[in-house]
């Protein structure tokens, strides 16, 4: 705590810029909005499960977070669940089950009452994120969710790493025969390029109460590259440049109080003192001689 306190300190920031959870966080749009979009689109359009892939912390939670906080409430019902806490198939039914408010976990029962809620104007959105800790009869389920029936369907929405792809490709061979044509479609997130790297650490400093004057142009660089241009990776690196630089910029105020906060004469009469012991030292005769 004491070293956070510093931390915010030496810079003046209301919090720390580059924390997982920052107060009136502001969703970067840089390579994100346009996905937002999409997935708004597909779900609307597509009767495909949608695969949300990129590696850990490319911005996947705050996508799945932002894709529900930009949804219509009164026509949309948003279920979010957990893959931790579902690694099966029951596991998966049991969540959507409570949420929807069906009495029993059993899939068909869960579209009965997807359906009933489309004729109420209310679509529904599963939304998974860590999809790839499910569980393969997990997998199959949700598929089975997405395909629905021909009266109705819920959404369901995917978020990942891309090993996540390989399985579901898999699965779908697997089920080919029960089912023909795509089940469901992929977008694979990108990183930021160095551009849109250097927007987002402004605008994280900006939440904060400072500004992109705080990295050089070189150390965005360096964050940059470091990083790959993946969000949470950028905040890590830029986290501890600043530490970094923090630690160099005190350790250059301290330094000089060794021996040049010292007055100059105090430091001529205390070098003579080691002058003249050295010469005694070396003029006295030992006591063994």
């Amino acid at each position: 705590m004491h070293a956070d306190e510093a931390f915010l300190g030496h810079y003046q920031l209301s919090h720390d810029p580059f924390a997982a959870r920052v107060p009136g966080f502001k969703f970067f749009p840089a390579q994100r909005k346009p996905v937002l979009g999409q997935l708004h689109h597909l779900a609307r359009y597509s009767q495909l499960l949608l695969a949300v892939t990129g590696p850990q912390g490319s911005g996947k939670t705050l996508l799945r977070q932002a894709l529900v906080a930009s949804t219509n409430k009164q026509s949309v019902q948003s279920v979010v669940v957990s893959a931790r806490g579902a690694g099966d198939a029951a596991g998966v039914l049991q969540q959507v089950a409570q949420a929807l408010s069906v009495a029993q976990a059993e899939m068909q029962a869960i579209l009965s009452q997807v359906v009933q809620l489309g004729l109420t104007g209310q679509e529904v959105y599963l939304l998974v994120d860590d999809a790839e800790q499910l569980g393969d009869s997990a997998l199959e389920a949700l598929l089975g969710l997405a395909a629905g029936t021909p009266e109705g369907r819920p959404h369901v929405f995917l978020f990942g790493e891309p090993s996540l792809l390989d399985r579901l490709d898999q699965m779908c061979a697997d089920l080919q025969g029960d089912v023909e044509g795509e089940r469901f479609h992929v977008i694979e997130l990108q990183p930021y390029t160095q551009e849109e790297t250097r927007e987002y650490l402004a605008q994280r400093l900006e939440g904060a109460g400072q500004g992109i004057a705080l990295f050089t142009a070189d150390q965005i660089t360096d964050i940059h590259e470091q990083s790959d241009g993946w969000p949470g990776a950028i905040n890590q690196v830029a986290r501890d440049s600043m530490i970094e630089a923090m630690i160099a910029s005190r350790s250059a105020v301290k330094r000089p109080s060794v021996g040049f906060n010292m007055p100059k004469k105090h430091v001529l009469a205390l070098g003579a003192v080691v002058i003249v012991a050295v010469a005694a030292a070396v003029l006295i005769p030992g006591r063994g001689d």
